[in-house]
């Protein structure tokens, strides 16, 4: 069954900013923001066509490639962060095709 929503705090942006935020998943998709801040960043289910789980500079790292070839990644996850997500990514149809 789906579920309504799960988050992780200490997430970066690799690559883009330094700012520390929170990543909340919904069966929508993914949101990045920073906290007292207007910083955000939305990734859609729809516009999503891969996830990828690899090693980051800062923690494992997940990546979502995007319609188009274009991607964005989130750093800062833990190892055991993986069996959560991926249940829940599962659990909700998230990640396209792969």
């Amino acid at each position: 069954p789906a579920r309504p929503m799960t988050s992780f705090g200490g997430i970066l942006l690799a690559g883009k900013t330094n700012a520390v935020g929170q990543l909340r998943l919904s069966p929508a998709g993914f949101v990045w923001r920073v906290k007292n801040s207007d910083r955000e960043v939305t990734v859609a289910k729809a516009d999503l066509t891969r996830l990828e789980w690899l090693r980051g500079a800062r923690g494992k790292q997940l990546r979502c490639v995007l319609r188009g070839g274009l991607s964005v990644a989130f750093e800062g996850f833990r190892d055991e962060d993986f069996a959560g997500l991926d249940a829940f990514v599962r659990a909700n149809g998230l990640g396209g095709e792969g």
